[in-house]
């Protein structure tokens, strides 16, 4: 599965350079149709998934170093499309942190927990303005993070 991965990110980066983006499935096999930006922000996602799935099977060969790298290249796609779960994001985010501690690079553990911590702030801002608003909790779930950032 791992060379699965590898060559799908592969293909990925060669498509990304091609103009328009690549059809979408449901194009495909349904009566759909979608807009260059809609197509685009699809396979955008897509990549983002497929380079999460790829951080776990190094992670489940023991490639500790290519895990985090790919990890990392996750979470910071998600957050610069912002579509991300907040939640999810933050744990995993301070996960990474724990990864960089056992290497000393205590750079990087902190400047991973600190966007992890702003990340949870804004939804527990956005908890306690939903409470006030009457928002449900889905609608106060995504917003847009801009002062978090992973280098």
């Amino acid at each position: 599965s791992k060379q699965w991965y590898q060559r799908r990110v592969a293909i990925t980066a060669g498509v990304h350079s091609k103009e328009p983006p690549p059809h979408a499935i449901d194009e495909v096999f349904m009566d759909e149709e979608f807009s260059s930006e809609e197509r685009n922000v699809m396979f955008e996602k897509l990549y983002t998934n497929t380079l999460f799935y790829l951080a776990q099977v190094y992670g489940v060969n023991g490639d500790n170093k290519q895990a985090a790298a790919h990890c990392h290249i996750t979470l910071q796609r998600q957050l610069e499309s912002d579509d991300f779960d907040p939640l999810d994001w933050s744990l995993n985010c301070a996960t990474l942190s724990q990864y960089y501690l056992t290497l000393g690079n205590y750079r990087s553990a902190r400047h991973t927990l600190s966007s992890a911590s702003s990340v949870i702030s804004t939804v527990e801002e956005a908890g306690s303005d939903g409470e006030e608003e009457g928002e449900g909790e889905g609608e106060s779930k995504k917003k847009k993070v801009p002062t978090a950032t992973l280098r």
